[in-house]
């Protein structure tokens, strides 16, 4: 029993090993048939990766790459020329973009030669490839503006042909056969009158020394009509006794002459700290190249060591020597009638030769109002309220204005017992805050609809080197300027010997020493 026992007990166990045996060797052949089948789909999947990457569509996909990275550098490489060329970027932010450019590209060539993530890449470069054309388009822009603004060296004299309100007259056509004054003190009246001739035949002509005694011989209907510049009507019923000529006449037609405006040959800033500008705010809207009186009279003295800027504002109505008459007095506005140089040489001349004048602005009342609009607005500080001819009510504290309310804010001067004198510091006032935000970020919000702005309105003789020399300076440096203004005062009074309007009584303003000596000191001390 026991021998059969333990033969039991070993058959048992040798089934057991046997069993145990057959599942170890169903395990690993098992292990090795999942071994062997994942090295298959692993070098299956291999080989498709290789496949897909060399595919026609991938190898389509890097070739667009390659396009779009050789459009981009090659833009790049454009608009890097121009704006090197244009010296309009410091040089440390040339370098950064420089840089950051290398870097772009160079992955753009790492990955595509890799054959990884093209589509990435082209959406990249065309991204890429879209700022380097709106750079282009603003560069551009900005080249024209400046180029608009600096090439507009000529002026429009508008002549109007007036008969008296009370003539059957309507058109040129109905002046057949009058008799036409005109003032030969006016350079270019021959010329109208010449084209004048053309249009309307049998007309015969008186000649007067002055238009004032052209306009009194029309009143007193020793001529039927005369030839006489717009801007002088306004100038002419500033005198007492021709108050009410602009509504005694009629114009029936009007004759444009344009003629090469009489400046001086600016010169580049080059490696000057200190420059001097005068700016001109003519008193009519529309066309900036009209001629016309200055109402706006600031010279800047601008200092780029110190950052500071000295702005004096002569009145409009200040008595005045005017050097291209021979030194006879007239009013400062009526300076800009001759010609934005016959202005230049009289403040020079008013203030002691002390300085030159080395370019001008010029700017009229339909582009101030825009260029300010286009800003968004400005912000000054109003002393004391008031109401506008216009019928504009003021608050006394800070304000913000649109163009409209700019323009009214800056010529009123009825409403003041000051008059002229607190006229010129509220234009003061806002040429400082016109400043303050062209020297901004805000500025560059609606870059593109200001410099359509200036484009249309304003003029100067500033090379445009010079103005991209200056941008490149602000981007540089930062600048926050120190704006610093000073007016001129003095006392008011009648005169009948004003150049412009001689015999006939017209205010002004007499010219006050102590107050000049004062500006010659401001401007000494900022130009150091």
């Amino acid at each position: 029993m026991k021998i059969h026992k333990m033969n039991l007990r070993e058959s048992m166990k040798n089934h057991t090993d046997n069993f145990v045996d057959m599942d170890l060797n169903l395990d690993i052949n098992t292990d090795t048939d999942i071994d062997h089948d994942t090295d298959n789909n692993s070098d299956n999947n291999h080989k498709k990766g290789k496949k897909d990457k060399n595919s026609l569509p991938a190898i389509l996909l890097r070739m667009v790459v390659w396009l779009l990275l050789a459009c981009e550098i090659a833009m790049a490489m454009m608009i890097g020329i121009k704006v090197i060329s244009m010296e309009i970027l410091p040089m440390k932010y040339l370098i950064a973009i420089f840089i950051l450019f290398l870097i772009v590209n160079g992955l753009v060539v790492f990955f595509n030669i890799r054959k990884q993530g093209a589509i990435p890449l082209i959406v990249v470069l065309v991204l890429l490839c879209a700022v380097f054309a709106y750079g282009a388009t603003a560069i551009a822009k900005v080249d024209n503006t400046l180029n608009k603004m600096s090439d507009t060296h000529y002026v429009t004299t508008t002549y109007a042909v007036a008969v008296r309100k009370s003539d059957p007259a309507q058109t040129m056509s109905d002046i057949k056969g009058y008799s036409i004054g005109y003032s030969k003190d006016d350079t270019n009246a021959a010329e109208a009158k010449n084209q004048l001739g053309k249009q309307v035949p049998s007309l015969t002509y008186k000649i007067f020394d002055n238009e004032s005694m052209a306009a009194t011989s029309l009143l007193e209907e020793r001529t039927q009509a005369i030839l006489i510049r717009e801007a002088s009507i306004e100038m002419l019923s500033d005198s007492e006794d021709l108050a009410h000529f602009a509504d005694s006449i009629r114009i029936v037609g009007t004759i444009e002459i344009k003629t090469a405006s009489k400046t001086r040959r600016a010169e580049e800033l080059g490696d000057r700290d200190t420059f001097v500008v005068y700016i001109s705010g003519i008193d009519t809207y529309g066309d900036v190249t009209a001629q016309s009186r200055s109402d706006v009279n600031i010279i800047a003295f601008v200092n780029l060591k110190t950052g500071k800027m000295q702005l004096i504002s002569t009145p409009r109505d200040y008595y005045v020597q005017c050097p291209l008459h021979d030194y006879a007095y007239d009013k400062l506005t009526n300076c800009g009638l001759y010609g934005i140089k016959c202005s230049e040489d009289t403040l020079e001349h008013l203030y002691g030769e002390t300085f030159t004048i080395d370019y001008y602005v010029r700017l009229n009342f339909s582009g101030f109002m825009k260029i300010i609009d286009e800003l968004g607005g400005i912000d000054v500080y109003n002393e004391s309220s008031f109401t506008s001819v216009d019928g504009m009510y003021f608050e006394a504290g800070d304000l913000h204005l649109n163009g409209q309310a700019a323009l009214y804010f800056a010529r009123e001067r009825k409403a003041f017992r000051a008059g002229d004198i607190m006229r010129a510091k509220h234009q003061m006032a806002v040429i400082k805050a016109m400043i303050s935000k062209m020297t901004s970020t805000a500025m560059l919000k609606n870059y593109s609809k200001v410099l359509d702005a200036v484009a249309d309105s304003f003029q100067t003789d500033m090379p445009s080197e010079t103005i991209y020399s200056l941008v490149n300076y602000q981007l540089d440096k930062g600048t926050n300027w120190q704006v610093e203004s000073f007016t001129l005062e003095g006392e008011g009074t009648r005169s009948t010997d004003a150049y412009s309007q001689k015999g006939r009584s017209t205010y002004v303003m007499l010219q006050d020493e102590k107050m000049i000596a004062e500006a010659k000191r401001l401007i000494e001390e900022n130009m150091k």
